[in-house]
Formats: C-alpha cells, sequence, structure tokens
C-alpha cells in the first residue's frame, strides 16, 4: 500500500499554522464545508478578518484547485477577500485576482 503524500502534507501545514498562532498569542484556526461536500482545509482567523487556506500537493497549482476558496469567499465577502493555496510550487503565483499559490516554504 502507497502513503499518501498530500495528507501528510496536509497536516503538517495545519501544525505550522497553529504554532504560529500559538506564537502570536491570538487568532484561531478552523474548517469549513458545506451541506454540499464542498470544503477549505483551513481558515484562519486573526483580528476579525478570516484567509481561508487549502493545501495541495502539486508544484503548478490550477484555478481548478482554488474552487472551494472562490465559493468560500463568494460566502463571507465582509470577512474574507482573498484565500491562498499552499502548495510545492517554487515560487508565489497568482491564480485568480482573489487566490495565491503559495510555496510551502513561504509560510
Amino acid at each position: 500500500m502507497k502513503a499518501d503524500p498530500g495528507r501528510y502534507f496536509e497536516q503538517w501545514v495545519g501544525l505550522e499554522l497553529w504554532k504560529r498562532l500559538q506564537y502570536l498569542g491570538e487568532g484561531k484556526l478552523h474548517h469549513w464545508r458545506t451541506k454540499d461536500g464542498a470544503e477549505v482545509d483551513f481558515i484562519l482567523e486573526w483580528r476579525g478578518t478570516y484567509s481561508p487556506i487549502e493545501v495541495k500537493w502539486t508544484e503548478n497549482p490550477v484555478i481548478q484547485d482554488a474552487r472551494h476558496l472562490l465559493a468560500f469567499l463568494r460566502n463571507h465577502p465582509q470577512q474574507a477577500q482573498h484565500g491562498y493555496i499552499i502548495c510545492r510550487c517554487p515560487r508565489p503565483a497568482q491564480i485568480h485576482d482573489q487566490i495565491t499559490a503559495l510555496p510551502w516554504f513561504c509560510l
């Protein structure tokens, strides 16, 4: 049986986000899922704003990877204006005007 590296990568990103919030002493980490099954891996709540974050085991993120981020942004326009894909891309990339892909080492 082959291990799924994406699952471990997502867990690592979640732990890193949580550690940074603990260091700052404020903020919360959430998860979002709709009745239809759309989900966002992490919602970073900090100082009254939300930053939705998807984790993808890819080096080449595409707009399809951001579909649930965009749904979250549509549903929470007052609290969230921008979302992020954390992945294995070599450098930050603008996927959409509201979505940025960030390499894992930029966390």
